[in-house]
């Protein structure tokens, strides 16, 4: 939901490995000029504050697990929040933005697993017409039930197990 929001905002979003190591995580969200981290909960965090002084540009960590207030370190410039107290309480009226099909969707980086992780751009059209292509090949339905064994941050689980889904 949270990637949905933020591409009908306009935004770009940039999918992390979650079992990779943070230093990979740091060079991508510094390539990448990342203002905003999703994490799910103050572990994941504790493992950034051990390079927090490699992470230039970070301004936010948003974690979706509630937290105690001072139980959750900070460092630098970098606001710790839960998603509970930065989302409104209230929904206001759905804002969506019609962007440019062509324009940057997100950035997928490789695994870095024959030196630093490289980013892919990817735009709206792309990665719509992507999922289109494999719905005229394999038709996909509704009732369909899928299995997901890839993290959604791998291209191929972003195409099969979440826009050909949706877009079916």
């Amino acid at each position: 939901m949270f990637e949905q929001a933020a591409l009908g905002l306009g935004l770009v979003v940039i999918p992390l490995y979650t079992d990779d190591r943070v230093e990979n995580a740091a060079y991508i969200i510094n390539d990448a000029n990342v203002k905003l981290l999703l994490l799910e909960n103050s572990h994941q965090w504790q493992q950034f504050l051990s390079i927090h002084n490699q992470i230039e540009g970070l301004q936010r960590i948003v974690m979706l697990r509630p937290f105690e207030p001072g139980s959750v370190d900070t460092c630098d410039n970098v606001r710790v929040v839960s998603a509970r107290d930065w989302l409104p309480a209230l929904a206001g009226e759905i804002q969506h933005i019609n962007n440019d099909p062509q324009a940057l969707a997100t950035i997928i980086y490789t695994s870095g697993t024959s030196g630093r992780p490289k980013g892919v751009m990817l735009s709206h059209h792309n990665i719509l017409t992507n999922a289109s292509s494999c719905l005229q090949v394999i038709p996909v339905l509704p009732d369909d039930l899928l299995l997901s064994f890839l993290p959604l941050s791998h291209t191929f689980e972003r195409t099969a197990g979440y826009y050909v889904p949706m877009m079916a």
